[in-house]
């Protein structure tokens, strides 16, 4: 999880023919006043869905923490906003890039928690953090163990 520090994955964006991705994720933070520098961005192929993910390096971990988070407190951006060809109702999101065995374990996480009515699951710094209510305690999860041990 620690070499993906810098990287980002940007959905809600239409793929085009002959995109540059950096340039995409350049403007994408311009929109939200966040300064970045991208080091490399590239589409991942999916079969079928022309709303791929764009994962981009960034050279800072800092501008990966100022990139999503000000995206989700930006709820009011949307795909058209960036490219006027683009649909206005795609709205973008800005996460972190996480390895598969950490997105099932957070799959998991939020299979439980919305069975046991939990308020928040979220990702940071790669750690994934529940919360029952605005009251509650804050539980980090770090394996499959855990869910059953803290979301109940």
């Amino acid at each position: 999880q620690k070499t993906l520090d810098k990287m980002v994955e940007i959905s809600g964006i239409p793929t085009s023919k002959d995109e540059d991705c950096a340039k995409i994720a350049e403007e994408i933070a311009a929109k939200l006043n966040v300064a970045i520098r991208v080091e490399k961005a590239v589409r991942i192929p999916i079969k079928n869905n022309q709303y791929s993910k764009i994962l981009v390096w960034l050279s800072h971990k800092e501008m990966k923490s100022n990139l999503v988070t000000k995206c989700k407190r930006n709820r009011d951006l949307f795909a058209k906003q960036i490219n006027s060809n683009w649909s206005s109702t795609v709205r973008i999101f800005i996460n972190e890039h996480i390895t598969k065995v950490r997105r099932h374990l957070l799959f998991k996480t939020k299979e439980a928690a919305r069975e046991k009515l939990y308020k928040y699951v979220w990702i940071n710094e790669g750690d994934i953090l529940v919360r029952k209510d605005d009251q509650s305690k804050v539980f980090r999860i770090r394996e499959l163990g855990d869910i059953a041990m803290k979301i109940h």
